[in-house]
């Protein structure tokens, strides 16, 4: 099987965020451009049930909504590029198992036993405390919510995209001001997301300020997001755009 490695200088990259986030992104940077210039359909990226744990409950700590509660995607596409994860139902402990058998020395990060990210604090620290404290089950429990939830979301993203229908980038603001919270605030998520291919860095607050510059501010009044993008109330409208 061919390997293809690329050192990466996250110091070089022109965009704000924590190391993770910088990190990601120059992965996918890479991960997409190399299959592209393959041909590849797929990217099959290595996350485990236990990933999944510990991303729910990482998002629970930091403040999160229904979409965040739906952790790690099964099947996702970024930039074009179908990315899957066939082991998300998978133990950790049953791949170091099979490894094992097989008699295959793993690829481990080092710093994965540092309490250095609030990732490797959860995995080393708060499962293990919540397992021998409160449910010997907790990984398979939040792992499970994150699928329950994950289909409650998508009924109710497939329920706001049947709402307000037109432009990705403007809410007719009579229509929005009629619409159940949760699906006003997806249809929110959904223009921002049709902007930056995400809604990360966007906080609650950000969709409460959207919501106040909706129902109550005056016209040609501006809400100004992260990653460059605002949101400006016209006589009809709400107008999501990059500055």
């Amino acid at each position: 099987i061919p390997v293809h490695i690329k050192p990466v200088n996250l110091k070089n990259r022109h965009v704000k965020g924590s190391l993770e986030e910088l990190a990601r992104e120059a992965r996918h940077d890479f991960l997409i451009n190399l299959a592209r210039k393959i041909k590849a359909d797929k990217i099959a990226l290595g996350h485990n049930l236990d990933d999944q744990a510990e991303t729910v409950l990482m998002r629970l700590l930091r403040g999160t909504g229904l979409s965040g509660l739906s952790g790690i995607s099964a099947k996702r596409k970024i930039r074009g590029v179908t990315f899957i994860r066939p082991l998300l139902e998978t133990r950790r402990s049953e791949i170091e198992s099979f490894l094992k058998r097989k008699k295959i020395r793993p690829r481990i990060d080092p710093t994965n036993k540092e309490d250095i990210f609030t990732r490797n604090k959860i995995r080393n620290n708060l499962i293990p405390l919540l397992k021998s404290k409160y449910n010997k089950n907790i990984t398979e429990v939040l792992a499970n919510l994150a699928e329950s939830v994950s289909y409650d979301y998508e009924c109710l993203e497939q329920i706001a995209g049947r709402s307000l229908k037109g432009s990705k980038l403007r809410l007719n603001i009579k229509k929005a001001l009629k619409l159940h919270p949760a699906i006003l605030r997806l249809k929110i998520r959904q223009c921002i997301t049709y902007l930056q291919g995400d809604t990360r860095r966007i906080t609650f607050q950000h969709v409460r300020e959207i919501e106040d510059l909706l129902a109550r501010r005056p016209q040609g009044s501006v809400v100004d997001l992260p990653k460059g993008i605002s949101v400006q109330k016209t006589r009809n409208f709400l107008k999501f755009y990059k500055r």
